[in-house]
């Protein structure tokens, strides 16, 4: 088998209303760009929800990783490229490089994507042209195992918690809270947002679904050189997300 070199490049200006008081663009705003790039990507490729709705399946992503570099300000166009990198029997994995005005890289990350029978909400083998459509020719940003392990704190002092309410705005396409709006619930209960630090690097776990009118409480814990465990919980305690944030200092 040859050489495959899969890839989608696309210009994303930020907008007044994605940015923060000083200017620079609001952290779930930029991973709003990365899951739409990688939707428009699939469908371009025919792997897309629509293209996959006689079998009832839709993507969900499991997994993601963002490095951030610089924050991208106001009226700047950024260039973002994304492609599949591979995968095994129930996960595919999607790299992305964000590329400031200025000619830098100014972000990178990698996910993680499983498809799941939309009756069932169950998780089933990654449908072969997907595998086949993967990228080996570019390298992935934080190489052939992107991931971490990391658990929350089950002895955790001095913990931030706020409860959220699903609302009907933060339902996506798959009818479950869509991934961006954990991250804003996760950064709203962040002491560091205040302060006016920002996210270095951030990774996440989804580890099972919310819907609307489920209420959920985010909760996290400080720890050394600038880390920030999170956990988003439902009241009978099951876990949604798992995340590990990385603040500039």
């Amino acid at each position: 088998m040859g050489l495959v070199d899969t890839y989608k490049e696309d210009i994303y200006k930020v907008r007044s209303y994605e940015c923060t008081s000083t200017g620079d663009i609001h952290f779930p705003q930029l991973c709003n760009y990365l899951q739409e790039i990688a939707s428009n990507h699939a469908d371009e490729l025919g792997f897309s929800k629509k293209d996959f709705v006689g079998e009832n399946l839709t993507w969900v992503m499991t997994r993601l990783r963002v490095k951030v570099n610089r924050y991208p300000i106001w009226n700047e166009p950024l260039k973002i490229l994304t492609f599949p990198w591979g995968g095994k029997k129930l996960f595919a994995y999607r790299d992305f490089v964000v590329t400031g005005a200025d000619g830098q890289q100014i972000a990178v990350a990698s996910s993680e994507w499983m498809t799941i029978n939309l009756a069932e909400r169950k998780a089933v083998v990654i449908p072969p042209q997907v595998l086949e459509a993967s990228n080996t020719v570019k390298e992935p940003v934080f190489g052939a195992s992107p991931f971490s392990r990391f658990a929350y704190p089950t002895e955790a002092e001095a913990e931030e918690r706020r409860e959220f309410p699903v609302r009907f705005s933060q339902i996506d396409l798959n009818a479950h809270v869509n991934n961006v709006r954990y991250i804003e619930w996760m950064l709203d209960s962040s002491p560091e947002i205040l302060e006016g630090k920002q996210v270095q690097e951030m990774e996440l776990v989804f580890r099972s679904e919310t819907m609307l009118g489920d209420v959920v409480t985010a909760k996290s814990v400080a720890q050394e050189d600038g880390v920030r465990m999170h956990q988003i919980a439902s009241a009978a305690g099951v876990t949604h997300v798992l995340a590990r944030t990385h603040w500039k200092q």
